[in-house]
């Protein structure tokens, strides 16, 4: 089934991880009046594959030109003792996270040289399995990102690759804990213009409620790290790396 939506390739990165690629059709990322918005849907194994790529492909047919369906990373151990990772280890290695967080050089060669990027990660650094709920992108293209409903167990990043080749990113993502609680709607935004269309606001902005609501994520959204910053680290203006265990406190 996922044969038929593209042509695909296994390729594997840093540990050894591998990233199933699907080509699609060639084409314009989206504008503000075309957003895609993926919700998680349909049974079986492989379902989530199939059913964020589906879904994108019909939500614009002129979405991206190089899906790619991004595998979550081991980045760290779990504690024996407490079941959980060391967040502050995690905090201050922040750097090794970077290259990776980065993308490889498809990713580059799809920006472009006016292109302009954001990288998400998100660290799944608590001690319970999260389970990747919904994605929404109302500007700009999602040139990779995971399957909806995979698992994201303790020591794991997932991870989002989005671009421009005009003016906005603006991305939504939604995750909950496989046994419910805690949920996170994550809120991005890159804006090439920055201060200009909102004196005093950066160009990244960023932030995390525990409310599930996208609207929230995204209201009086300025900073680079808006509400607290609890748990965000970012990297050059263009990457940035979220830790559940502490994103969306107050």
């Amino acid at each position: 089934m996922v044969a038929s939506l593209g042509r695909t390739r296994v390729r594997f990165g840093i540990l050894g991880v591998a990233s199933l690629t699907l080509w699609l059709a060639a084409g314009e990322e989206c504008s503000s009046s075309s957003s895609v918005d993926l919700q998680e849907g349909g049974e079986g194994e492989g379902a989530g594959d199939a059913t964020s790529l589906i879904q994108l492909r019909r939500g614009n047919q002129n979405q991206t030109s190089g899906f790619v369906i991004t595998t979550p990373m081991v980045v760290g151990a779990a504690s024996a003792a407490a079941g959980t990772l060391a967040t502050k280890a995690l905090v201050e290695g922040a750097s090794a996270l970077w290259g990776q967080v980065a993308g490889q050089d498809d990713f580059a060669s799809a920006v472009g040289s006016f292109g302009l990027p954001i990288s998400v990660g998100v660290v799944n650094n608590g001690d319970k399995p999260v389970v990747y709920k919904s994605f929404e992108i109302t500007e700009g293209t999602a040139w990779g990102m995971p399957a909806l409903r995979k698992s994201l167990k303790t020591g794991e990043m997932m991870e989002w690759f989005l671009y421009t080749r005009t003016t906005n990113v603006v991305a939504s993502i939604l995750l909950e804990e496989e046994a419910g609680g805690n949920s996170w709607a994550i809120g991005v935004e890159q804006r090439r213009m920055g201060q200009v269309e909102n004196w005093g606001c950066d160009k990244m902005r960023t932030k995390v409620v525990r409310n599930g609501s996208f609207k929230d994520a995204h209201e009086n959204l300025c900073k680079t790290l808006s509400g607290s910053g609890a748990g965000v680290q970012v990297s050059g203006g263009y990457e940035v790396v979220f830790f559940l265990k502490e994103a969306g406190l107050e």
